[in-house]
């Protein structure tokens, strides 16, 4: 596997204040967990844990509407990989 197993090809709009569209792909088929944290790694949202195909963007909407305004971390993994980005959210 290569260090872009799981890649997140967009995550807009962000900055958002209400939700934000991610679309990501994976090498191969899997299952994929999204999570929203905090900065230090507290969880606070886990919008999508499903077998995925690969090759095939994927989109997933976070409604980000219940969260305080503040910088978070969108984080995929699968099978031992992860990939993070940034998102702030704004009131």
């Amino acid at each position: 596997m290569a260090k872009d197993y799981i890649t997140i090809d967009a995550l807009s709009p962000n900055p958002t204040n209400s939700s934000t569209t991610l679309t990501f792909t994976i090498q191969e088929v899997a299952s994929v967990k999204v999570e929203v944290t905090t900065m230090d790694g507290s969880l606070v949202l886990q919008p999508f844990e499903q077998i995925v195909i690969a090759d095939w963007p994927q989109t997933v909407l976070i409604a980000t509407n219940s969260l305080e305004a503040g910088m978070y971390q969108v984080r995929l993994t699968s099978r031992g990989f992860m990939t993070s980005k940034k998102l702030l959210v704004i009131q």
